[in-house]
């Protein structure tokens, strides 16, 4: 880089060594290189420090990516529902199918805006270190929010034995299997039943339904992995449990009920009491 060590690299203060990290960025303005520097003590077999040894990774592409996503939050958190909220209130003023119609339109888009902001929210999540949740609170929570936004459904539940730790990650996939499971329901008797254990080193989560079940074709899609101009779904909602279970390590099965309705069971590794995950199962 043409300096020396001692005028580049982060160590104003004491050496936080043994994985200490810091980060490092070198150049002007717009040809800057950040890294994530990883310093580790050298010592001999008496304990003596002999030097450091400093890991330099450049990180700067996922720092710009970083920036990218708190402004996409921003936008979607403020400037869509401020409009959305404009033209609903301009909807309000009138009557007749064209204001119900605009009205319906405009809380898609409230929703839609919704579902990037939990996404975006995953993602970044996804970049650190998982927090963990207690997996009977994480169902609890989800249906008591559940049970306020579907009052004519019955929610029925089932909870873990144990009360074992999960990563926090698991409630944004819970949440939209809930809710879809409930807003999808057009049957005169609406129920949803949930439960979960733990299964050795995994926590599974079942949601199951007596609706008219999801259509072959969303789950093509998301088997595919990707949506086209001619192939799309119905939203982001099931694209969140598809990103959520694969970025914690788990996996999430769909079936069929009988007579009606969807199984939909998703399976997550425990959390350990540092935050760490086991390797995924195979399959």
């Amino acid at each position: 880089l043409g300096s020396a060590a001692s005028e580049l690299l982060p160590v104003s203060g004491p050496i936080q060594a043994d994985g200490g990290r810091d980060f490092l960025t070198v150049g002007t303005e717009s040809t800057a290189q950040s890294y994530d520097v990883t310093v580790t003590e050298l010592t001999d077999r008496r304990d003596r420090t002999l030097g450091y040894v400093f890991t330099l990774h450049n990180v700067t592409r996922y720092l710009q990516q970083q920036q990218r996503l708190k402004v996409l939050n921003r936008v979607l958190r403020h400037n869509i529902r401020t409009e959305a909220n404009i033209i609903q209130g301009y909807a309000e003023r009138t009557t007749g199918e064209t204001a119900e119609t605009i009205k319906r339109r405009t809380m898609r888009i409230v929703e839609l805006s919704e579902k990037g902001r939990d996404a975006i929210g995953l993602f970044e999540d996804a970049a650190g270190e998982w927090t963990r949740s207690p997996l009977d609170s994480l169902v609890e929570d989800s249906l008591a929010d559940a049970r306020d936004a579907f009052p004519d459904v019955t929610f029925e539940v089932k909870r873990p034995d144990e009360n074992a730790m999960v990563p926090s990650g698991v409630a944004i996939v819970v949440n939209n299997l809930i809710e879809n499971a409930a807003v999808h329901n057009d049957g005169i008797d609406r129920r949803v039943a949930v439960a979960a254990w733990v299964d050795g080193d995994y926590a599974v989560v079942r949601i199951v339904d007596n609706g008219p079940g999801i259509d072959e074709y969303e789950i093509e899609i998301l088997d595919s992995g990707t949506e086209t101009a001619l192939r799309h779904g119905s939203g982001l909602g099931l694209w969140l449990v598809k990103w959520g279970t694969e970025m914690i390590g788990g996996s999430v099965d769909f079936e069929s009920a009988d007579p009606t309705g969807t199984i939909v069971t998703v399976t997550v590794p425990l959390s350990d009491s540092d935050g760490r995950t086991p390797a995924p199962r195979d399959g």
